[in-house]
C-alpha cells in the first residue's frame, strides 16, 4: 500500500475514533442533549442494514420496526443536504418507484452523498437513516404535505443530523478534506520522555482554520437546512475543512478535539428561550426574530416553500409558548411582528423581491423573497399604544397549521395623519460596536418612499416595500 492511501485510511480510522468519542461523551455527560432511543417513528425510513451485513439498503415503514421500537433500541440519522439543480431519479421515490425502493434500493445506482452518509452511518453502527428524497413520495402532494408538517419531529428525534455542508447538490458527496490537499495528517509513532515507556502512536491534525465549528458552508445558504440544523439535538457536519460535532452543550472539530462552546450553532436559538426549568417568553420571541432574520436571506428551490420550509421551528416554538401562529406571525405579539422591513442591499442579487406566486398575507415578513429585518429603535411600548388588532386570521393551504396558507386578513385600528407620498432615500443608523451615542452611529441609505406632514413638512413615516 503506497503511502497516500495509509494517510488516507489513517485519517478514516482517526476521524471514526474521534466521532464516536463524541457521541459517547454527550450521551453520557450531557443531559440536556437527548437520549440515545427513540420511541418516534417516521413515516419510512431507510434501512441499511447491520454494520457487518452486505444486504441492499431498503425503505420500510413503521410497522416493520415496531419491535425494534417497542424494545427500547430504535435510534436513526437524519441527513441535511443540498439536492443540487439536477437532482437524479433515482435519489427520489414517486408514487411509481416507492414500492420497489421498499424491496430495494441499489447503492450502486444512489449519488454520492447518500452512500457517503451510508457509510458514515454504517461506521457509527446506526442501522436507520432518514434521507428526506427517498422517506416523502416526491409526486404526491398529500404524502408532502402530511410528512413536511412532522419534520419538526423527524429532527429533534434523530439521534443526530449528519450535514454535508460543502455540496451544492446530491452527486458531490461529503467533499471531506479537500480543501486540506497537501496537509501531512497522518498517524505518527513518539516516545515519551520518561524513561522504560514504550512508543506511542498518535494522529496529528494540520489546523487550516481557526474557527472551531464554522457555519458558512454551502448548506448554511439553503432555507430547508436552517430548521434541520435548529431542530437537532445533535449534529454531524462533514466539510472540505474536515468533521464538526455539535449538540447543545458543545462544540468539538478536528481543529478543537477536546471542545468549546463559543462556536456553537446547533439548536442555540430554539434553547436560547430556557432558563433552568423555566421559560423566558421574550427570550424565545427574540430567538424567532433571529431565526426569521437568518432564513429570510437563504435560498429555496421553490419560492412557495418560505413558510413549509420553517414550519418545524415554528411548531416547536408553538409548543414552548401556547402562542398562535398565523402565516408567519405570532398572534400575541401581532403588533412587533408586523413591523418588520426589508434589508437594503447595494447587491442586485440580495435585493428583495415580490414572489412569481401568491405567498402570505401582505403584512406577513413570508410575502416578500429577501431578508428582512425589525428596526431594534422601535420600542415596545411605542408599538402597543400605535394601534390595536381586532383579529389575525389565515386560510391554510393544507393540514399543517405553521405551513403554507392561501389567503390571510388583518384587522386594526390606530390614530390616522394625513400624508403626502413622495419618493426619496431615507437616512437611518446602525449601532456601532463601540456602544457610543446616537450621534456618532453609521449612517446608511434605505431606499423607499416618504410619507410627509403636509402642514410642518416633516417626515413621519417610510414605506420600504409595497
Amino acid at each position: 500500500m503506497n503511502a497516500v492511501n495509509e494517510r488516507q485510511l489513517d485519517r478514516v480510522t482517526a476521524d471514526i475514533a474521534l466521532v464516536f468519542s463524541w457521541i459517547s461523551e454527550c450521551l453520557e455527560t450531557h443531559n440536556k442533549c437527548g437520549p440515545k432511543y427513540s420511541t418516534f417513528t417516521p413515516t419510512r425510513i431507510l434501512d441499511i442494514g447491520d454494520a457487518s451485513a452486505n444486504q441492499s439498503p431498503r425503505i420500510v415503514t413503521k410497522t416493520h420496526i415496531r419491535p425494534v421500537v417497542e424494545s427500547g433500541t430504535f435510534n436513526y440519522i437524519a441527513l441535511s443536504y443540498c439536492w443540487g439543480k439536477n437532482m437524479p431519479d433515482e435519489a427520489k421515490s414517486t408514487s411509481d418507484t416507492i414500492n420497489r425502493h421498499m424491496q430495494s434500493v441499489p447503492l450502486d445506482r444512489l449519488p454520492k452523498t447518500y452512500k457517503d452518509a451510508i457509510a458514515v452511518a454504517k461506521q457509527l453502527e446506526v442501522r436507520y437513516i432518514w434521507i428526506d428524497a427517498l422517506c416523502i413520495i416526491q409526486d404526491s402532494l398529500q404524502d408532502w404535505e402530511q410528512e413536511s408538517a412532522v419534520m419538526g419531529e423527524i429532527y429533534s428525534n434523530a439521534l443526530f443530523t449528519l450535514a454535508a455542508l460543502s455540496a451544492a447538490g446530491v452527486t458531490e458527496g461529503f467533499r471531506l478534506y479537500e480543501s486540506r490537499k497537501g496537509a501531512q495528517d497522518g498517524f505518527h509513532h513518539v516516545r515519551p520522555g520518561f524513561p522504560h515507556q514504550e512508543q506511542e502512536r498518535i494522529y496529528i491534525y494540520q489546523p487550516l482554520n481557526s474557527q472551531v465549528c464554522h457555519d458558512d458552508d454551502t448548506l448554511a445558504s439553503r432555507g430547508w437546512a436552517l430548521q434541520e440544523r435548529e431542530l437537532s439535538r445533535r449534529r454531524l457536519s462533514y466539510s472540505t475543512e474536515g468533521i464538526q460535532w455539535e449538540c447543545k452543550s458543545k462544540c468539538q472539530s478536528n481543529e478543537l478535539p477536546w471542545g468549546s462552546t463559543v462556536f456553537m450553532h446547533t439548536g442555540q436559538n430554539i434553547s436560547n428561550g430556557h432558563h433552568g426549568n423555566s421559560l423566558d417568553f421574550d427570550g424565545i420571541r427574540q430567538s424567532w426574530c433571529d431565526i426569521v432574520i437568518d432564513y429570510s436571506s437563504r435560498l429555496l428551490t421553490k419560492e412557495e416553500d418560505r413558510l413549509p420550509a420553517l414550519s418545524g421551528v415554528a411548531w416547536k416554538m408553538h409548543n414552548q409558548m401556547g402562542n398562535d401562529y398565523v402565516a408567519g406571525i405570532w398572534a400575541k405579539h401581532a403588533l412587533s411582528d408586523i413591523l418588520w422591513t426589508k434589508h437594503y442591499s447595494i447587491k442586485s442579487e440580495n435585493q428583495v423581491k415580490q414572489p412569481k406566486a401568491y405567498i402570505a398575507p401582505s403584512w406577513s415578513w413570508a410575502s416578500i423573497i429577501g431578508k428582512i429585518y425589525w428596526d431594534p429603535y422601535v420600542s415596545e411600548r411605542d408599538r402597543l399604544s400605535a394601534a390595536r388588532i381586532h383579529s389575525l386570521q389565515a386560510e391554510l393551504a393544507g393540514s399543517d397549521p405553521y405551513g403554507a396558507v392561501l389567503a390571510g386578513v388583518l384587522k386594526i385600528s390606530g390614530q390616522v395623519k394625513a400624508a403626502v407620498c413622495k419618493g426619496g432615500d431615507l437616512v437611518k443608523y446602525k449601532a456601532r460596536s463601540d456602544n457610543r451615542s446616537t450621534s456618532n452611529r453609521d449612517p446608511f441609505r434605505e431606499k423607499g418612499r416618504k410619507l410627509i406632514d403636509p402642514i410642518t413638512g416633516r417626515c413621519v413615516a417610510f414605506i420600504t416595500h409595497d
